[in-house]
């Protein structure tokens, strides 16, 4: 079985360093701190508990970007799983940094974050992981 990242998720670079998923977290987080975007999605995010429409507009991202196109890519057990797994400790990130700005978190590099993080997206994205002897969904 292949297992590797999924495509549409790995900036192609050829002098970037470290795993996929820290790859992955760079390019979001440069994203997220760029002015002309991260401010939007930033907005969206804090959105997300009180406004349905933004609620709305994230959960179709979810579902037609992340498990419609990247999950498939993934060819691995269980890829949605994994991706919402992925996307989970991602959302839990943003909201920590950019929306609480909790500290210290707020203020280390996106270079220390995504290397301290990255190894758990990879994990999430190509580990082994312990379902709980559970042949369906997540208990």
């Amino acid at each position: 079985m292949r297992r590797g990242f999924p495509d549409l998720l790995v900036p192609r670079a050829p002098d970037e360093e470290g795993s996929p998923g820290t790859r992955y977290l760079l390019a979001i987080l440069a994203a997220l701190e760029d002015p002309g975007i991260g401010p939007g999605f930033i907005g969206l995010v804090r959105g997300l508990g009180t406004h349905e429409e933004s609620r709305r507009i994230f959960l179709r991202f979810v579902g037609e970007e992340l498990l419609g196109r990247v999950a498939p890519q993934l060819d691995s057990d269980r890829a949605e799983e994994r991706v919402a797994l992925a996307g989970s400790q991602l959302l839990g990130l943003v909201v920590a940094r950019y929306v609480l700005r909790i500290p210290p978190l707020a203020g280390l590099s996106i270079e220390q974050v995504a290397r301290t993080i990255g190894p758990s997206i990879d994990r999430y994205i190509l580990g082994d992981l312990d379902w709980g002897g559970d042949a369906g969904g997540i208990a």
